[in-house]
């Protein structure tokens, strides 16, 4: 854990975080990325940890400058909008989700 976030300077970690992200969009390897190690690490981690890496994302992310969050929202909303749309469909309907949305679903199996 403490390899991939470690005490950054919560911007930082943010800025890894969201760079992180956007390249599961691209990347097809997810057991390879730094954020499916950082799902690892995160399971085993004591939960003060958890909170702390969590946390310095989140504070990370209110302290980036105007053009790095909004870089970052739209990325965050498209998530939103996929996961949504497959909520609402009826029984037995699925939709094809974006490469990053399966991607993030493949690490929160972990």
């Amino acid at each position: 854990l403490n390899d991939l976030l470690g005490d950054k300077p919560p911007e930082e970690s943010a800025e890894w975080f969201f760079k992180q992200v956007r390249q599961l969009g691209e990347d097809g390897d997810v057991e390879r990325s730094d954020l499916y190690h950082l799902a690892t690490a995160l399971q085993t981690a004591p939960s003060a940890e958890r909170e702390k890496a969590v946390r310095n994302v989140v504070i990370g992310f209110g302290k980036l400058p105007p053009k790095s969050r909004g870089t970052a929202l739209p990325l965050v909303l498209d998530l939103a909008e996929s996961f949504t749309a497959q909520a609402v469909l009826p029984p037995g309907e699925t939709r094809k989700h974006t490469r990053l949305a399966e991607n993030l679903v493949r690490i929160a199996q972990v």
